[in-house]
């Protein structure tokens, strides 16, 4: 999951996920890091070199309704998550300019 501030190469063995309307992305983000998740994709790779060979099959994973406070829950958790990796990348780059103004 891409925050802002975020630089990246997209390779062509990546599968971008655009989220619409049933799940929150950063929900669907949690449940794509559990067990369960993992053992459903694992099931539908049969060739582990390239993603490509999951094609459409990425669309049969099941993410199960876990209830809206649950799922708001983990939303909010996540959210807080990706907050604090942002504010720790903006941070760490005032470090680094603070080290740059001196020796440069």
């Amino acid at each position: 999951m891409l925050v802002e501030g975020d630089e990246c190469v997209i390779q062509s063995h990546l599968r971008r996920i655009r989220v619409t309307n049933t799940f929150t992305p950063e929900f669907v983000f949690a449940f794509l890091n559990t067990e369960f998740a993992l053992a459903q994709i694992s099931r539908r790779i049969y060739i582990q070199s390239t993603i490509a060979t999951i094609g459409n099959r990425l669309l049969e994973i099941a993410i199960p309704h876990l209830g809206e406070d649950i799922e708001n829950t983990v939303t909010s958790l996540v959210r807080e998550a990706m907050d604090h990796y942002s504010d720790r990348k903006k941070l760490m780059q005032k470090a680094r300019e603070q080290f740059d103004n001196l020796l440069i």
